[in-house]
């Protein structure tokens, strides 16, 4: 069974895509600018989310072994 946050991750993803593309394709009416901005910074976010963030990739780095002194 899926984890249960996963599919509140994909269900968030999916509704803010969706508007995303509805207001791209023209099926919803263009958003004021603030809105449209908050819309580009949804989307930024969850794409960050999926793809990964700077910390998880470091964490996924070999270790490198302490410098000697």
């Amino acid at each position: 069974m899926l984890d249960r946050r996963f599919l509140g991750s994909a269900f968030v993803t999916v509704v803010v895509l969706g508007l995303y593309g509805a207001v791209v394709l023209g099926l919803a009416p263009k958003p004021d600018a603030d809105l449209a901005e908050t819309l580009k910074a949804l989307v930024t976010l969850a794409a960050g989310y999926w793809i990964g963030s700077s910390s998880g990739s470091a964490s996924k780095d070999p270790k490198q072994p302490e410098p000697t002194k």
